[in-house]
């Protein structure tokens, strides 16, 4: 499948989103509110299987 710009976006997105629900300093990590308004979120192109790509992707030792 060729990545367009939209793939891409989302894929910053989710990135993005996972940077921020997982901030090791509490005062910076993401509320529940801002995760669920998150453009992520938000977006209809985001699928759980771009979700479970880069959750592999951050964590490639894991078990499946």
């Amino acid at each position: 499948m060729p990545e367009t710009k939209a793939h891409i976006q989302v894929n910053d997105e989710l990135r993005n989103l996972f940077e921020g629900m997982f901030e090791f300093d509490p005062a910076r990590r993401f509320t529940l509110d801002q995760i669920l308004n998150h453009p992520w979120m938000q977006h209809p192109a985001a699928t759980i299987q771009e979700l479970d790509q880069e959750l592999v992707r951050r964590h490639p030792n894991a078990p499946n």
